[in-house]
């Protein structure tokens, strides 16, 4: 996409939530949402299709969980930054997503409240953790040789 617009792709098995998702993009001139899947093997093929700046992932999805495909799409398109939105708030998830290359984290009972903010501070490599998510979990995750930017929470 341009500079100034944010490509999104969404992989979410609820369409209420997508529609949800779709609607708050609309409110930021900044978030185009290019498309959506709702299992974890449909996303392969249209990730590399659609090529966004960002892709947000649920966690519990048909076919392959988000976790799995965040640790492959990260080894295959290193460049799209990866948000994990979903129901579980467990910092074994939280790890787990960071570990594999996610690079934001929502809860979807907060969505409304942090999608646009989230997605822009992950498509500049910046780190995001949702309402509800505790900043310590940042310094249990095996560190890469470069520091991440952490974007503090609203």
């Amino acid at each position: 996409m341009s500079d100034n617009v944010i490509a999104v792709l969404l992989v979410e098995d609820h369409q209420l939530i997508v529609e949800s998702l779709m609607n708050l993009a609309k409110q930021d001139p900044c978030i185009k949402i290019m498309g959506y899947c709702d299992n974890g093997l449909e996303v392969f093929d249209r990730v590399h299709e659609i090529k966004p700046d960002v892709l947000v992932l649920d966690i519990s999805l048909s076919g392959m969980d988000g976790l799995e495909v965040c640790r492959l799409i990260k080894k295959t398109l290193p460049t799209t930054a990866i948000m994990m939105l979903t129901m579980h708030s467990g910092e074994q998830y939280v790890r787990k997503a960071m570990t594999n290359g996610a690079l934001g984290y929502l809860v979807k009972d907060t969505a409304n409240l942090e999608f646009c903010t989230a997605v822009r501070a992950v498509s500049r490599g910046k780190i995001y953790l949702g309402q509800g998510i505790l900043d310590s979990v940042i310094d249990r995750i095996p560190k890469e040789p470069k520091p991440l930017e952490h974007v503090k929470k609203a």
